[in-house]
């Protein structure tokens, strides 16, 4: 499956198996649900955060950004411009059960209407 964001009038939704276009990366659920936080508070903690995971080899950007295979949905939070933010889950494929990295991404999780179509 390519794709399959849903994209209307600017919304973005996401859901397990969707593709993601990652440019930042974290390794585990702990870091970022820190970025995730700070992204609650404004852009300067976010990217403080971000730096300071990076040191210790928590999370790390990704150049060029790759593409990614949703694993999971962990949660969304509004951020500090009072976006949706979905904390995701990625993998990629043959073994998309293993979660290989964590990200953040503007948009909301699928209902479970929208997931049934």
């Amino acid at each position: 499956m390519t794709n399959t964001a849903a994209v209307a009038e600017t919304e973005i939704v996401w859901k397990k198996g969707d593709t993601l276009m990652a440019m930042a990366v974290c390794k585990s659920e702990e870091a970022i649900m820190k970025i995730a936080q700070a992204d609650t508070k404004s852009k300067e903690e976010t990217i403080s955060e971000m730096q300071r995971l990076a040191m210790f080899q928590q999370c790390i950007r990704v150049i060029p950004p790759a593409l990614f295979k949703i694993h999971s949905i962990l949660g969304s939070y509004l951020d500090y411009a009072k976006n949706t933010t979905t904390i995701i889950a990625l993998c990629v494929p043959p073994s998309e059960q293993n979660i290989i990295a964590y990200a953040i991404a503007q948009g909301r999780p699928a209902t479970q209407k929208e997931m049934s179509f």
